[in-house]
């Protein structure tokens, strides 16, 4: 998965993605995250006995300098990350 988005960006994407539970995630999206309530809603929509099979991996770019690779999981509060920043003259 490659996410792509634009500064200042209402996409419901940029949205689902903008929480950051631990704050570690790097680059942020331009807006705020849904509300906790819709994060649980939809852990709970997903969830098989007690968890959610949510490993979401690829890229991050945008206004930055070099790219993210990421995993993120969704969790009944949001949206853990965890990146890898690579500088231009890494790739």
């Amino acid at each position: 998965m490659e996410l792509h988005l634009p500064e200042q960006s209402d996409d419901v994407f940029a949205k689902v993605f903008a929480s950051n539970l631990d704050d570690k995630r790097g680059p942020g999206f331009g807006c705020e995250p849904f509300s906790d309530g819709f994060y649980k809603d939809l852990f709970n929509v997903f969830q098989v006995e007690g968890d959610v099979d949510s490993d979401i991996r690829g890229s991050l770019c945008g206004n930055f300098e070099g790219y993210y690779e990421f995993e993120a999981l969704l969790r009944p509060e949001g949206v853990l990350w965890d990146t890898i920043h690579y500088e231009e003259e890494d790739f």
